[in-house]
């Protein structure tokens, strides 16, 4: 949240699931170390102090993968079972 911007200079444009979503929970558990409702807090300050956004959600690991793949500087996570054509989109990590 406090990076907005890539090395390169193009904006950051952030893809999550719903706070509820199974694989939502898993990801911020385990990557990134806290509680979905601690990102969630977290996220709401940001946005509140007009220091940040908010992410824009999509409703299926399919939706996604599309945002993702059709906007530069897009960044998400998906269920590695989920078949990824890499052509479009570039894995930065695995959990």
């Amino acid at each position: 949240m406090r990076v907005t911007r890539w090395p390169d200079g193009r904006p950051i444009r952030v893809f999550v699931l719903p706070d509820r979503n199974p694989l939502h929970r898993l990801f911020v558990k385990q990557h990134l170390q806290i509680f979905p409702y601690q990102l969630r807090n977290k996220w709401d300050r940001q946005v509140f102090t007009g220091a940040g956004s908010e992410p824009e959600q999509v409703d299926t690991m399919e939706e996604m993968y599309r945002k993702v793949s059709q906007h530069k500087g897009a960044i998400g996570y998906i269920d590695k079972s989920f078949n990824l054509n890499l052509e479009k989109v570039r894995v930065v990590d695995e959990f």
